[in-house]
């Protein structure tokens, strides 16, 4: 709101953009989108410029499409983010949205949306045979049980130091109260 002095965006530009001010990463987020991608079912910037859906399921995608856009303009080019903040003066000057993303990008925000659009289905083209075959779910389970199996590994080499530990402790102390004794014992027996 700032950036443009109070002039209109789309909502999903908003939110992408907070999304991406906050630094917020999130793998669930990166589900949906893959969901939306191979499901065909991605909405349109266009669709999402004045609100977005009310089913949870589709908020979801809509949020996870604004974050991925955003930051799909900011990596696409070495002076994405200088494009960006190019293109949101120009609106806070009083340029329409359109006209801000033309100037600035030499494409309409439709041309912008069909090239994100097949980067989105390069990045996620091998993702349906990993993750649909429950191979992705195979590895996470064996990362899971490989944890478990080092984590029980190490506390049982620390359980054995610490075994080791208190037994030379005990010996030590054993040790000195011999000596302690055999001190009394001396002094009794008026040894020196």
């Amino acid at each position: 709101h700032r950036a443009t002095a109070g002039h209109g965006v789309p909502r999903w530009l908003d939110e992408g953009i907070a999304i991406h001010v906050a630094g917020e990463r999130s793998l669930e987020r990166v589900q949906v989108l893959w969901e939306g991608t191979v499901g065909g079912r991605l909405i349109t910037l266009d669709d999402l410029s004045d609100s977005f859906p009310a089913r949870p399921a589709q908020v979801s995608l809509a949020y996870a499409e604004s974050a991925d856009f955003v930051a799909w303009i900011l990596r696409r080019s070495p002076d994405g983010p200088d494009k960006l903040r190019a293109m949101l003066g120009r609106i806070s000057r009083g340029q329409s949205f359109e006209e801000a993303v033309r100037q600035t990008w030499s494409a309409g925000i439709g041309q912008l949306e069909l090239e994100w659009r097949g980067a989105l289905s390069e990045r996620y083209g091998m993702l349906p045979l990993l993750l649909g075959s429950g191979l992705a779910w195979a590895i996470v389970g064996v990362l899971v049980v490989l944890a478990w199996a080092r984590r029980r590994r190490d506390s049982k080499v620390t359980l054995e130091r610490w075994e080791r530990e208190e037994a030379l402790s005990a010996r030590e102390r054993a040790v000195a109260e011999m000596r302690r004794q055999e001190a009394l014992t001396a002094l009794r027996w008026g040894e020196p």
